[in-house]
């Protein structure tokens, strides 16, 4: 079991290895949307990696961003500006929102189920420069969610367009040390 504290970003390890991730997808199908947000952290460098990618009626819209990321204490917003994800109440309800060149989405994440922790994880492909095995160890959870949103078109014929929608997805946490 998790306790609220485990939503939010864990005290940064000056270990260069180690990262902590956020990921939300989601599939409407019936709407024609699918798509995925992943933030990334890395204490020891002081950076966090802001992505998403998102097919909406055929169309693959993407962003992918790279920044100076130094959070506050009990941050509860993460944020690039055009990818932004907020704990407003966990593990309960999330928000995200994502905006594009031509396209944004503004989504409620609410949990479906309690999350799922899994057991600390190792990499048996893992090797060091001298052979030996490493080992990979992080903390991780997944919960399905009930997504609801809308969706809106900012650019080209459909301009001014917007649709909303419900449907499923997940979300993840994890955070530890990671080897490449």
């Amino acid at each position: 079991m998790i306790n609220v504290k485990d939503e939010y970003l864990h005290e940064g390890k000056k270990i260069a290895g180690w990262a902590e991730s956020y990921s939300i997808n989601f599939a409407d199908k019936k709407n024609r949307l699918f798509g995925f947000a992943d933030i990334n952290y890395f204490p020891a460098s002081h950076e966090a990696e802001f992505s998403w990618s998102v097919f909406y009626n055929d169309v693959l819209h993407t962003y992918s961003n790279t920044v100076d990321f130094r959070p506050a204490e009990a941050i509860r917003v993460l944020t690039d500006r055009r990818l932004a994800y907020r704990m407003v109440s966990p593990p309960e309800k999330f928000e995200l929102k994502l905006k594009g060149e031509s396209i944004a989405i503004d989504l409620a994440i609410t949990g479906a189920y309690p999350a799922y922790v899994f057991p600390a994880a190792t990499a048996d492909e893992s090797r060091s420069a001298a052979g030996q095995r490493e080992i990979q160890l992080w903390e991780r959870y997944e919960q399905r969610c009930k997504i609801s949103g809308k969706v809106s078109i900012l650019r080209g014929e459909k301009k001014g367009q917007s649709k909303r929608f419900e449907c499923p997805g997940m979300r993840k946490h994890s955070w530890g040390e990671r080897f490449s």
